[in-house]
């Protein structure tokens, strides 16, 4: 792992993320929250159980520009990304249902 005093991917500089390589990517990775605590598993894992995402792909139909937004429930998210491989994948943003906010 490089220095820990990196600068992360929103351009903030910080002590508490460090960076390296990762399947052939850049990858920020945090070993505390920003206040300093460890993460917990399970308090990480029940958190993404309630996520899902908008993701937006771009389709060329019949020689027209289409945007599909799709709300992917986080278990599923893997399993969609394979299916949308031949497509243009626009952004994924992560959707907060009412009852999580």
């Amino acid at each position: 792992m490089n220095d820990e005093n990196i600068i992360n991917f929103s351009g903030k500089k910080t002590h508490k993320q460090k960076t390296e390589k990762t399947e052939g990517y850049e990858c920020v990775i945090m070993e505390t929250d920003l206040n300093g605590k460890p993460f917990i598993k399970s308090s990480l894992s029940e958190y993404a159980e309630k996520c899902s995402y908008i993701v937006r792909i771009m389709k060329d139909i019949n020689g027209k520009c289409l945007l599909y937004n799709y709300l992917v429930p986080q278990n599923e998210l893997s399993d969609f990304l394979v299916k949308m491989k031949e497509f243009t994948l626009i952004e994924i943003e992560k959707y907060i249902s009412e009852d999580l906010a």
